[in-house]
């Protein structure tokens, strides 16, 4: 189903950037190298888990998130724009203006 493959799919990413947090923090690991490693890892594990296929006929919500768009001052513009917006000025927020965002 739709949501138990979103919700895996977030499962795995919070997963994979605690594992990084965790090198990078407790084996003091450059940030940069481990990020290219788990980068170069998961690209090819995605190729192994899709047998390199492209992944049609998607449900409809999958599609409507990635094609929706909107206009705004005579132009259109994704629908995830104010999304990631939203959610960069959050982090932001919390970086900036609470103990836990700047310890």
């Amino acid at each position: 189903s739709p949501e138990a493959a979103m919700a895996l799919g977030l499962g795995t990413a919070v997963a994979t950037g605690a594992s990084v947090g965790a090198c990078v923090a407790l084996a003091r690991i450059p940030a940069f190298i481990i990020t290219l490693a788990v980068m170069v890892a998961s690209y090819g594990a995605t190729l192994l888990i899709s047998g390199n296929q492209s992944i049609t006929n998607l449900p409809p919500l999958f599609e409507g998130l990635g094609s929706t768009q909107f206009p705004l001052l005579g132009a259109r513009f994704p629908l995830m724009m104010p999304v990631v917006v939203v959610l960069y000025l959050t982090a932001s927020l919390v970086l900036n203006r609470t103990a836990f965002g700047r310890h």
